[in-house]
């Protein structure tokens, strides 16, 4: 997605990102080819669970609890910081990188 689509989805992907704390994981790498769009569903995925890690009584959450600060911080940083950077390619089903044979176009099967 361009940086553009994200800050204008920006809810939507703050909102995955609570559900991954919520299934008890932090994604731990978020960065701009790392949320993809959709067009089937019209909607922002985030992919790539590599670095991903279980929440536990450790991990530093934002003040509100919703997410892993080093989510909410990477995604600040992505958001306010960064200069206009290419756009990452699109498909109508994500695919892990890491593992051409997952399908990671939703959310909920990732973290289940």
């Amino acid at each position: 997605m361009t940086l553009e689509s994200i800050k204008e989805h920006q809810q939507e992907i703050r909102d995955a990102l609570h559900k991954i704390k919520e299934a008890g994981y932090t994604h731990n790498d978020i960065h701009q080819n790392n949320i993809m769009w959709d067009p089937a569903t019209k909607h922002p995925k985030i992919i790539d669970f590599g670095e991903a890690r279980k929440v536990d009584e450790k991990t530093p959450l934002t003040d509100d609890g919703c997410l892993s600060k080093r989510d909410e911080d990477d995604l600040t940083r992505l958001l306010d910081l960064r200069p206009q950077i290419e756009q990452a390619p699109t498909s109508p089903t994500a695919k892990n990188d890491n593992n051409p044979g997952q399908d990671v176009s939703d959310v909920d099967r990732v973290v289940e």
